[in-house]
């Protein structure tokens, strides 16, 4: 619901904030690529292992998170990608830390695949600067959306540049 902005996603709060902002205000639909599509469908028919999670905040606020599977105490992330990375993406370091903590576990796994189904995982332990930063950007995202709702003609978040700014649908708004 677009509207509770008492409810924050670890998505939100994990990637860039003008995103998740533009993306709760003022969408602009993005098409999937069909591996993406199947990829993430297969996962959410998978109720059995999809598990949502929450962190309950002051007043009020929570912030919550899904994970594909818990095995034996450990969070596991899918994520497809086009391209393995020489190290995790933080926005997905920062996803499955905070799921670690929302669900008390102490070690999480990202598994990256590519359309030709090669995967590759990463392993990370639970860290706790991480979460307080997702728990910051979490209220800070919180303050923006109440904000806006007060008056839609207020400031959209700072921009946070990164190599995610060269697909995101918002490049235009941002940068030109």
């Amino acid at each position: 619901d677009k509207k509770d902005f008492n409810t924050i996603y670890v998505h939100e709060a994990a990637m860039c904030l003008r995103r998740s902002f533009y993306d709760r205000t003022d969408p602009i639909e993005t098409e999937q690529t069909q591996f993406n599509k199947v990829l993430g469908g297969l996962f959410r028919k998978m109720k059995s292992h999809a598990t949502i999670g929450k962190y309950d905040m002051k007043e009020g606020l929570a912030l919550k998170g899904q994970v594909d599977m818990i095995k034996e105490d450990v969070v596991l992330i899918f994520r497809s990608i086009a391209k393995f990375p020489e190290n995790p993406i933080p926005v997905d370091m920062l996803y499955v830390n905070a799921c670690m903590w929302m669900f008390n576990q102490i070690e999480g796994v990202i598994v990256y695949i590519t359309p030709d189904g090669k995967e590759e995982s990463f392993v990370t332990n639970r860290n706790q600067k991480m979460f307080e930063e997702v728990v910051r950007r979490t209220k800070v995202f919180h303050g923006l959306l109440k904000r806006n709702s007060i008056d839609p003609k207020a400031k959209p978040p700072i921009i946070e540049p990164s190599l995610d700014c060269l697909d995101c649908q918002y490049y235009e708004r941002c940068y030109i």
